[in-house]
């Protein structure tokens, strides 16, 4: 649900995200598509991959890695 707005906000200061990819354990439902803007977004899934890292690709300037916050983690951390 958060990833079209998020690889929309990006687009115009970043470039057009092409690919993310994600860790399965952190992400048990992974779609192979998300519809963006009336294009498609490919996703894919490595187990190599950091399971807090969210990766956005782009043909433009490279590659993003963010690091994702669980919600339930505690301000102090």
């Amino acid at each position: 649900a958060e990833l079209p707005p998020l690889a929309a906000a990006l687009q115009e200061p970043w470039g057009r995200v092409t690919r993310v990819t994600v860790n399965p354990a952190r992400w048990p439902v992974v779609p192979h598509t998300i519809a963006l803007d009336g294009r498609t977004l490919h996703v894919g899934w490595f187990t190599e991959q950091d399971p807090d890292k969210l990766i956005l690709l782009s043909f433009t300037v490279g590659r993003w890695d963010l690091l994702v916050i669980p919600p339930e983690t505690e301000p102090a951390a």
